[in-house]
């Protein structure tokens, strides 16, 4: 499952279809465009764009920009991907054997270079406004109990209400 990761003090602007580069911290799970068609990016050397599967935060720092290619490292398990202009690769970044991402290299200009980036897993899910609350393992329980409380007297009440029912003529 791809998720939102948590993006205080970052800034995102999820109506525009690229991103400048000026953008440095970017949570791509922020975007409904990285969860459905992909996610176009202005990415320079050195710049992480970060992204959460499976309830695990993984990370795409950009490396190298060259002529007519981009060397990427992808975490969890540290790995470079290098893709040239045009190019479509995708990857697992949670060693599963399925594929979680997919990167597109759409050009280079200089020191800047643009990127495609999709999240391919197909159970995806987005948390609006980077908030992690929904996926913090130790909130869930508290989510259940609470759940399960409300229940309860619902149950409670309605064998209450059978057992002694007040009809009024």
């Amino acid at each position: 499952m791809v998720h939102a990761l948590p993006a205080s003090g970052m800034s995102t602007q999820p109506d525009q279809t690229t991103d400048s580069t000026e953008n440095k911290n970017i949570v791509l799970n922020d975007y409904q465009e990285f969860l459905s068609s992909g996610k176009q990016v202005n990415v320079l050397p050195g710049q992480v764009l970060n992204f959460v599967v499976d309830r695990q935060l993984h990370a795409a720092t950009i490396k190298q920009i060259g002529k007519d290619f981009i060397v990427i490292i992808l975490t969890s398990a540290p790995h470079d991907v290098r893709i040239k202009t045009g190019q479509t690769i995708t990857d697992d970044v949670t060693s599963d054997n399925k594929d979680d991402i997919k990167l597109q290299l759409n050009s280079v200009n200089g020191q800047t270079a643009q990127v495609t980036f999709t999240a391919v897993y197909a159970d995806t899910t987005i948390v609006a406004n980077g908030m992690l609350s929904s996926l913090h393992p130790k909130r869930d329980w508290k989510k259940i109990a609470l759940l399960s409380a409300a229940v309860v007297i619902v149950i409670l009440s309605v064998r209450e209400l059978l057992r002694n029912p007040k009809i009024k003529d």
